[in-house]
């Protein structure tokens, strides 16, 4: 009777652990960029929203700025956007806002973001932007991982030469 109960205490330990080592594993997260895995896991377990901030602790979690103008950044992210498989809400062209939804393929689950384009005083652009679990208190890294998908994935569409955005 003892060995079942340990047996017992033992699983129900076990999978939850497991259900959030998947979790975290599905997010592509970078656990060895500074500052390191346990302040990282102490962000991605301990909130349910991701911005992109220049104070933030994580790199990957700075505004992204490019010497493009931000008609071209915004063409880059309507189409990463569609790549990523994400529905466009709204787009405001002179505010330069994008509200999008993106819904995770395994359990369903909907993360809002809000994805600004910015002028930089060098005629340059920025993105800055949140993204949000729509229920729940944790979203185990998503929405940080939703945020470096977005910048990568404009990275990868923008022109080597922004004077010349067709080429």
């Amino acid at each position: 009777m003892r060995a079942y109960f340990y047996s017992l205490l033992l699983l129900g330990l076990l999978v939850p652990i497991l259900g959030v080592t998947v979790m975290l594993w599905q997010n592509r997260l970078p656990w060895q960029d500074p500052p390191g895995p346990w302040a990282r896991l102490g962000v991605y377990l301990g909130q349910h929203v991701a911005r992109l901030d220049p104070d933030s602790p994580l790199p990957e979690l700075r505004p992204r700025a490019w010497p493009h103008p931000p008609r071209v950044v915004a063409g880059a992210l309507r189409v990463t956007i569609s790549a990523l498989g994400w529905k466009l809400l709204s787009e405001d062209g002179r505010s330069g806002r994008f509200d999008i939804l993106a819904t995770s393929r395994i359990l369903g689950v909907e993360d809002s973001i809000i994805l600004e384009v910015g002028l930089t005083t060098d005629g340059g652009s920025v993105i800055t932007g949140i993204a949000r679990r729509r229920s729940g208190a944790v979203d185990f890294g998503s929405n940080s991982r939703h945020l470096m998908d977005v910048l990568e994935g404009v990275e990868q569409r923008l022109p080597a030469d922004p004077r010349h955005p067709s080429a």
